[in-house]
């Protein structure tokens, strides 16, 4: 059985690193290694040497970027362009004010929905979404914890609107569930408990 797993782990490596490789993305591979041990879950990056602050560690083109933005970068769809800047603003914007994880979700279920219907169209993303593992999302941890890990981070504001959007989401269906039902049973709602830790 260990044998099969790192057959299995050596072929995921393979094709991401294929996958890498054709998607023009640069990896300082010397300074860390992609591997499932000292991770928090699944697959990450763990550093193999001492990394100086400020080394890039990865250049990724814009085009190899999972996102669940439908348009290419730099475009409108429309035929014109923006700045860099425009563009940087937009995407704080677009995170902060909708609900971009749920847009992520519904990408990678449609991509691998793809793949799996036809076997022949497989996801030029299959190698990257292979080593995905589902893990606790950072809305579902307790108060003290992602506030102490996501301190200072791009992702500090976007959590807490999206904490703050499912808090106003329950309250909204839990006091209309909360109205006379003239003899109709009332459905119980569902909320994560762990949002509402102090």
């Amino acid at each position: 059985n260990m044998n099969k797993q790192n057959h299995q782990d050596f072929e995921l490596q393979s094709n991401y690193q294929k996958w890498l490789d054709e998607s023009n993305i640069q990896v300082q591979s010397q300074l860390f290694k992609t591997a499932t041990e000292n991770v928090v879950a699944g697959w990450g990056c763990v550093a193999t040497s001492f990394i100086k602050e400020g080394t890039i560690l990865f250049e990724i083109p814009r085009e190899a970027c999972f996102t669940s933005n439908e348009f290419s970068r730099g475009g409108h769809g429309d035929g014109s362009s923006s700045s860099e800047d425009d563009e940087d603003e937009a995407d704080v914007d677009e995170a902060i004010t909708s609900d971009t994880q749920k847009k992520l979700a519904l990408k990678l279920l449609r991509e691998m929905e793809n793949s799996e219907r036809d076997t022949r169209k497989v996801s030029k993303w299959k190698p990257f979404l292979d080593l995905l593992t589902p893990h606790p999302l950072p809305w579902t941890w307790p108060k003290s914890f992602r506030e102490k890990v996501l301190l200072g981070t791009e992702l500090e504001k976007v959590v807490e609107k999206k904490v703050e959007r499912i808090r106003k989401e329950y309250k909204k269906i839990t006091s209309s569930s909360a109205a006379p039902t003239r003899g109709k049973s009332k459905k119980k709602s569902c909320m994560p408990n762990v949002i509402y830790q102090k």
